[in-house]
C-alpha cells in the first residue's frame, strides 16, 4: 500500500471510520477521494503523513470534530471538499481556524466546506492563502462577520460563494478586481448598503445572487453593462439578475428604473416588484423590447405588464414544465436499478413538480430543466435515451455513481450542453463522434471510467472547451490533428493513466495560460512541450511514451509539478531550470532513463 497514489472509493456505501495512522501507511498518495458514502468518526491528523496528497475529497458523509489543523503541512494540497459533515471548529467564537493553516499550501485552489456547523468567523484577512486560489465555497455553515476586504486580491478566483449564512456588513468594493470571476453566490445573508458598481463592469461574470440581503440604494445605471454572456445576476429579496434574467424582488431599492435597460436587447425574465421603485417611462417599451425576438426561440417568453405598489411585477405566462422534460426524467429513475438512499422513490413523485424534485433545476420562467444534479447518489443503472428530451438541458452531473453502459447516441439532441460531469463511474464503449458537436460545451470530464477506443477528432470542433479530462480510462492512439490549435480556450487537459502510445502530433499551443497540462505522446518532440510557458503542472504519468525528454522543458520556469513515471522514456534527465526541483519520484519507471544523483534511485542510473 506504500506505493498507493490513488484511493477512490466514492460513492460505495461505505461505514466506519478512517483508519488513525492513515496518513503514515500511504505516504504516496496524491488523491484520497471517499465521498458519498456513510463514514463517520474524525479526520485522523494523521493525514498530513501523506505528504504528497494534493485532493482531499470527503464530502457527504457523517466525519465530526474538528477539521485537523495538521492540513495546513500538507505543502502539496490542491482541493479540499468537506461539504455536506458534522465537522466544527474547536471555539465557536474563534475565525475559521482552518484556513489560517491553509496559509503554508502554496499550490491551493479548491475549497468546500459547506453544510457543517462551523458557527465561526469569516477571517478579517485571507491574504495568505495561496494567490492561486480559484474556488472558495462555504455555505449554509453559520458563518459570521463580514466578507474580507481583500478578497479582491484573489485574482484568478472563478467561483466565490458564501450564501445561507448570517454574514453582515457591506460587499467590499475590491470584489470587482476579480477579472476572472464568473460566479458569485452571497445571497440570504444580511448584507447592507448598495451594489458596488464595479460588479458589472466583469466580462467574465455569468451568475451573480445577492438575494434575500438587506441591499438597498438604486439600481445601478450601469446594468446595461451586462453582457449576452451573463446567463443570471440575481437580487430577489436582493435580487439582480443578468441580460437574460434581472430580478430585483423584494429588497429596499428606491428611485427610479432606469430607462436605459431598455438596451439590454437579451432581456428574457424582468420582475421588480416589493420595492420602493416608480417608473418614469411606459413599461410597455421594456416589454416589447426583446421578447419576441426569433433569434430567442429556445425560451417561453412573459410579458411585463402589471403594477402593485408603484412597482413593476411580472405577470407569468404559460410557465409549465415541458411534458417530455417530466417522461425524460422518469425514465431516468426507470433505469435506476440501484438507488441506495431511496432519493427517487421518496423526492421524485409524480404528485409534485418535477422542478422541485432533487437535483433537478428549472430555468426561473420557462421551466424547463437546465440542471441535472445527482452527484455522490450511489446509483447503479443505465443512462437511458429519453434523455435526448431535455433540450435544455445545459448541466449534466451524474459523477460518482456506478452508472454503466455506453452513453446513448441520443444525447447527441443535447445542443445547449456547457458542462459534462460523469467522472467515477463504470460508463464504457468509445467516446462518442457527436460530443464534438456541443458547441457551447465548456467542461467535459469523463475520467475514472472505462472508454476505450481514441479520442474523436471532432472535439477539436468545441471552441468554447476549457476542461478536458480522461484520465484512467483504456483510451489509446494519438491525440487528433489540430486538436491545440482550435482550442483556444483549452486550459486544463488530463489524458493520464490511459494506453496512448508516442505518434504523430502536431505541436502543442502558445498556451501561455495553462495550469493543467497532462500530454502524453508528443514529449519527446523538440519545440513542442516548451511552448506551455506558464504551466504549472504536467502529468504524463503511466502511458506508452518513448524517446528523450527534451532539454528545452527546462525553460519552463513555472513548472511545480511534473510526473513522466511509468512510460519507456530514455537517455538523461534535464538537470537545470524547473528541473532543480524535481526528484526521483517524476521519472520512477523509465527503466532507461538516467539522471544526476539527486533525481536517481536504485532503479535509475547516474548518467
Amino acid at each position: 500500500m506504500s506505493t498507493l497514489t490513488i484511493l477512490a472509493l466514492a460513492s460505495n456505501q461505505l461505514t466506519g471510520g478512517l483508519p488513525p495512522n492513515i496518513g503514515l501507511g500511504l505516504p504516496n498518495l496524491e488523491i484520497l477521494a471517499l465521498g458519498g458514502n456513510r463514514h463517520s468518526g474524525i479526520i485522523p491528523s494523521s493525514i498530513s503523513y501523506a505528504s504528497m496528497l494534493s485532493v482531499l475529497d470527503l464530502p457527504v458523509n457523517s466525519f465530526s470534530g474538528y477539521i485537523p489543523c495538521t492540513l495546513g503541512n500538507l505543502r502539496n494540497l490542491q482541493s479540499l471538499y468537506l461539504a455536506e459533515n458534522d465537522l466544527i471548529t474547536e471555539f465557536s467564537t474563534s475565525e475559521l481556524d482552518i484556513i489560517k493553516d491553509l496559509t503554508n499550501c502554496k499550490y491551493f485552489r479548491y475549497i468546500d466546506l459547506s453544510s457543517n456547523p462551523l458557527n465561526a468567523f469569516l477571517l478579517n484577512s485571507l491574504r495568505n492563502l495561496s494567490t492561486s486560489l480559484e474556488y472558495f465555497q462555504i455555505q449554509s455553515s453559520g458563518m459570521k462577520g463580514s466578507i474580507p476586504t481583500d478578497i479582491g486580491n484573489f485574482t484568478k478566483l472563478t467561483l466565490f460563494s458564501l450564501s445561507f449564512n448570517p454574514l453582515a456588513g457591506t460587499i467590499p468594493t475590491s470584489t470587482g478586481n476579480l477579472q476572472n470571476l464568473q460566479v458569485l453566490y452571497i445571497s440570504e445573508n444580511q448584507l447592507e448598503g448598495s451594489i458596488p458598481s464595479e460588479f458589472f463592469h466583469r466580462k467574465n461574470l455569468a451568475t451573480l445572487n445577492l438575494g434575500n440581503n438587506k441591499l438597498s440604494g438604486s439600481i445601478p445605471t450601469c446594468l446595461v453593462n451586462l453582457t449576452s454572456s451573463r446567463r443570471s445576476l440575481l437580487l430577489y429579496s436582493n435580487s439582480l439578475i443578468s441580460s437574460e434574467y434581472l430580478d430585483l424582488f423584494e429588497n429596499k431599492f428606491s428611485g427610479v428604473i432606469p430607462k436605459s435597460l431598455e438596451a439590454l436587447v437579451n432581456l428574457n425574465y424582468f420582475i421588480m416588484s416589493f420595492n420602493m421603485l416608480h417608473v418614469k417611462f411606459q413599461v410597455r417599451e421594456l416589454s416589447e423590447m426583446s421578447l419576441l425576438n426569433p433569434s430567442l426561440g429556445m425560451w417561453n417568453f412573459v410579458a411585463l405588464h402589471t403594477f402593485e405598489s408603484h412597482n413593476v411585477k411580472l405577470l407569468n405566462l404559460n410557465c409549465t414544465i415541458s411534458k417530455l422534460d417530466r417522461l425524460a426524467l422518469l425514465a431516468l429513475k426507470d433505469h435506476v436499478t440501484l438507488d441506495p438512499n431511496n432519493i427517487l422513490t421518496r423526492n421524485w413523485s409524480t404528485n409534485t413538480s418535477a422542478c422541485n424534485w432533487h437535483g433537478i433545476t428549472c430555468g426561473a420562467c420557462h421551466l424547463r430543466v437546465t440542471a441535472l444534479n445527482l452527484a455522490y447518489m450511489g446509483f447503479v443503472g443505465t443512462i437511458p435515451p429519453h434523455i435526448r428530451n431535455l433540450s435544455f438541458l445545459v448541466r449534466l452531473s451524474l459523477q460518482n455513481n456506478s452508472f454503466h453502459g455506453p452513453l446513448p447516441n441520443e444525447l447527441a439532441q443535447l445542443h445547449q450542453l456547457k458542462f459534462i460531469y460523469l467522472q467515477f463511474n463504470n460508463l464504457d464503449g468509445k467516446i462518442p463522434l457527436w460530443l464534438g458537436f456541443f458547441t457551447r460545451l465548456q467542461h467535459m470530464i469523463l475520467s475514472y471510467n472505462s472508454f476505450a477506443g481514441t479520442i474523436p477528432s471532432t472535439i477539436a470542433n468545441i471552441s468554447a472547451l476549457e476542461v478536458i479530462d480522461l484520465t484512467i480510462n483504456n483510451l489509446s492512439g494519438g491525440l487528433p490533428e489540430h486538436m491545440f490549435y482550435q482550442l483556444p480556450k483549452l486550459k486544463s487537459l488530463h489524458l493520464s493513466k490511459n494506453q496512448f502510445s508516442e505518434k504523430s502530433h502536431p505541436t502543442c499551443p502558445n498556451a501561455g495560460y495553462w495550469k493543467y497540462y497532462h500530454c502524453p505522446g508528443i514529449i519527446s518532440q523538440e519545440g513542442y512541450l516548451q511552448n506551455l510557458v506558464s504551466s504549472e503542472y504536467l502529468d504524463l504519468s503511466e502511458n506508452k511514451l518513448s524517446g528523450v525528454i527534451p532539454k528545452s522543458l527546462a525553460a519552463l520556469v513555472n513548472l511545480k509539478y511534473f510526473i513522466v513515471s511509468f512510460n519507456k522514456l530514455q537517455g538523461e534527465i534535464p538537470n537545470d531550470g524547473a528541473f532543480k526541483n524535481f526528484t526521483g519520484q517524476s521519472f520512477i519507471g523509465n527503466v532507461e532513463l538516467c539522471g544526476s544523483s539527486k533525481v536517481s534511485n536504485p532503479t535509475m542510473p547516474n548518467c
